[in-house]
C-alpha cells in the first residue's frame, strides 16, 4: 500500500545530436537518382550509336559513289575513252538476261562516214553495209532513215548462273562496217575509212560492264563459229569481249545473314529442347513457319537465282535441313509430354494417403453431435424415472 502513493519513475531519452536537414536528405536522393538516370541513358545510347554508325557506313560510302550517276560509259575499236567528239555508230548494250541467257544489242547510225559520201555530204555514193551482233543492214542512197535502230540478240558464250551470287559472264560483240551491199556476192568490198564508233552500257546496281578487245585466251574452247576471231582493221571487222559479272549488293549479304540467323535460333531452341532438355519442348508450329519462311525469304535476293546455286549450298540447303530436324524432334517430344504430366498426377494420386481435412471435420463433428444426443437421452431418462418416483 506504501507503495501506490509514491511517485512512478519516467525515464526520457534526449537527442544530443545535431538533427539533420530534411533537405540535404533530398539533395542526396536527387543526386544518386540523377546519377542512375544518367548511367541508364548512356547504357540505352550505346545501342543507338552502334545503329547510327551502321547507317552512316552505308550511306556515305552510296552516296560518295552515286553522287554523279553516269547514265552511259563507253568505249571505242580504238581502246579511247572520251566524249569530246561524235562517232559515226552507237552501239548500246541492255537487257541483260540469265532466263534467255542472252543480252540485247541496239546500234544506231549517229553520222553517216564522210569516205562514202559525195563532196558536198548531200549523197551516199556508196553503199555500205554495218554488222552489229547478229543483224546487218545496208544503207545506201535509197535509204529513207539511216538513223534506225539496228537491233539484234547476242548469246552469252560463258559463265553459269550456278555460281550465284559470283558469277561471270563473257560475250562476244561482232562489228564490221565495209562497202558493198553483201558478203557473198562476187563483189569487192573493203574497210570504211575513219568509221568511229562507241560501245555504250548502263550503269545500274545489278551488274557491271566491262568491254575489251577480244583476245585469244577469252575463248579457247568456244564452239560457235567465229568466237574465237580477233579483230582484223584491213577487213573493217572489231572483236570485242564484254564481261558481265553480278555487282555486290548489301541486300544480299543481309539475306545470307538472315538464313543464317534463323538457322541458329531454330538449332539452339530445339538443341535446349530434346537434346540438352533444359526447357519443355516448344509448339512444333514455330519450325513449321520456319520451314516456309526460309525459302521465300530466300527468293527476295536480287537477280532471281534459281534453285540449287552456290548461294543454296552455302545456306539454305543447311538451314532447310536443321529445320526439318528439328521439327520432326521436337513434334515427338511434344506429342510425349502431355502424357508424362498424366502418369505424374496418377502416381500422386495413388501415393497420397491424406485424408480431406473436409472429411475429417465432417467426421469429428458426427461423432460429436451422436455423444450429445446419447447424453441427452440418458439424461432424460433420469429425470422421467425421478418424475415417476415423486408421483408415487
Amino acid at each position: 500500500m506504501s507503495g501506490i502513493n509514491e511517485p512512478s519513475r519516467h525515464v526520457r531519452f534526449f537527442q544530443l545530436s545535431t538533427p539533420r536537414n530534411n533537405n540535404d536528405d533530398d539533395d542526396v536522393e536527387c543526386t544518386q537518382e540523377s546519377v542512375e538516370r544518367r548511367r541508364r541513358w548512356k547504357l540505352q545510347a550505346i545501342p543507338l550509336v552502334i545503329f547510327f554508325m551502321l547507317f552512316l557506313s552505308v550511306l556515305v560510302p552510296f552516296v560518295t559513289t552515286n553522287k554523279t550517276i553516269e547514265a552511259l560509259r563507253f568505249v571505242d575499236r580504238k581502246n579511247s575513252s572520251g566524249t569530246g567528239y561524235s562517232p559515226n555508230m552507237l552501239v548500246s548494250l541492255s537487257g541483260m538476261s540469265t532466263d534467255n541467257y542472252e543480252m540485247t544489242v541496239t546500234a544506231v547510225l549517229n553520222k553517216v562516214p564522210a569516205s562514202v559520201l559525195n563532196a558536198q555530204g548531200s549523197r551516199i555514193t556508196t553503199p555500205f553495209r554495218l554488222q552489229v551482233g547478229t543483224s546487218a543492214v545496208v544503207v545506201n542512197e535509197n535509204t529513207s532513215y539511216v538513223k534506225a535502230p539496228l537491233v539484234s540478240k547476242v548469246p552469252l558464250l560463258t559463265g553459269s548462273l550456278a555460281w550465284y551470287p559470283f558469277d561471270t559472264y563473257l560475250m562476244k560483240l561482232d562489228i564490221q562496217a565495209v562497202t558493198g551491199t553483201a558478203q557473198f556476192n562476187g563483189g569487192n568490198f573493203s574497210a570504211i575509212d575513219n568509221f568511229e564508233f562507241v560501245v555504250l552500257w548502263p550503269d545500274d546496281f545489278s551488274w557491271t560492264y566491262t568491254v575489251r578487245p577480244t583476245i585469244s585466251a577469252d575463248f579457247p574452247d568456244a564452239t560457235v563459229a567465229g568466237g574465237g576471231t580477233l579483230s582484223d582493221p584491213t577487213t573493217g571487222y572489231t572483236a570485242l569481249t564484254v564481261e558481265i559479272t553480278r555487282d555486290f549488293n548489301i541486300y544480299m549479304a543481309l539475306v545470307f545473314v538472315g538464313i543464317w540467323a534463323v538457322t541458329i535460333a531454330i538449332g539452339y531452341i530445339g538443341s535446349r529442347a530434346v537434346i540438352w532438355k533444359t526447357r519443355a519442348p516448344d509448339n512444333p508450329v514455330i519450325f513449321v513457319s520456319a520451314l516456309f519462311a526460309v525459302p521465300t525469304f530466300r527468293n527476295t535476293t536480287p537477280g532471281r537465282p534459281p534453285y540449287g546455286c552456290l548461294f543454296d549450298v552455302l545456306c539454305t540447303y543447311f538451314s532447310i535441313a536443321v529445320i526439318v530436324t528439328f521439327l520432326v524432334l521436337v513434334a515427338f517430344a511434344y506429342m510425349k509430354k502431355p502424357n508424362a504430366d498424366k502418369k505424374k498426377q496418377r502416381r500422386r494420386r495413388e501415393d497420397d494417403d491424406t485424408i480431406p481435412v473436409g472429411t475429417l471435420d465432417a467426421g469429428v463433428t458426427g461423432e460429436v453431435a451422436a455423444d450429445v444426443g446419447d447424453v441427452a437421452g440418458d439424461a432424460g431418462g433420469d429425470s422421467s424415472d425421478a418424475t415417476t418416483a415423486d408421483s408415487a
